[in-house]
C-alpha cells in the first residue's frame, strides 16, 4: 500500500507539473518528464499514466510513443506478445491513441521481472514492471 501511495504522490506532482506548463507550451519545445516506474498489477495507476501519456502526445504533435516488451527471466516469448497484445488493445481500442504515432516492439530479455517501456519520442518515460508469468493490468472500467 505504501508503493502505491508513493507512486500516486509522483503522478499528482507530475501532473501538476504538466497542467502548470500547458499554459505555456505553445511556443515551446518538448520538455523533459521523470521516469515513472509502476507494477504490472497496480491497475489504476498504469491507467492513470496512460492517460499521461496521452496528455504528453497532445502536447508534442511530432512525438511518438514507442511501446517496449522485455521478457524476464524465464518468460516464454507468448507470455511477452500476449502483454504487448493487450497494450495495443488498451491504447488503440479502448483509450483510442493514434495508430499512426505508434510503434510496438519486442526487445531482449532481462535478468529478474519483465518490464513494458513507454518512450514518448525519445525519451524513457514510463516502466512497468511485471512479475514472472502475470499479465499487465489497465483498469479499464469501458472495456
Amino acid at each position: 500500500m505504501k508503493g502505491f501511495i508513493k507512486l500516486l504522490a509522483i503522478f499528482s506532482i507530475f501532473v501538476l507539473h504538466i497542467s502548470s506548463n500547458a499554459q505555456n507550451a505553445t511556443n515551446k519545445s518538448f520538455e523533459a518528464v521523470p521516469v515513472t516506474e509502476s507494477k504490472g498489477e497496480y491497475c489504476e495507476s498504469n491507467n492513470s499514466l496512460m492517460d499521461a501519456i496521452a496528455m504528453m502526445l497532445s502536447m508534442d504533435k511530432k512525438a511518438l510513443l514507442y511501446v517496449i516488451a522485455h521478457g524476464g527471466t524465464n518468460e516464454s516469448q507468448s507470455v511477452i506478445k500476449r502483454r504487448l497484445d493487450y497494450t495495443k488493445v488498451v491504447l488503440l481500442g479502448i483509450k483510442r491513441f493514434d495508430k499512426e504515432r505508434m510503434v510496438f516492439a519486442t526487445g531482449d530479455k532481462t535478468k529478474g521481472q519483465g518490464t513494458l517501456e513507454f518512450y514518448v519520442g525519445s525519451q524513457l518515460f514510463l516502466t512497468i514492471n511485471m512479475r514472472k508469468n502475470r499479465p499487465v493490468c489497465y483498469f479499464t472500467p469501458d472495456y
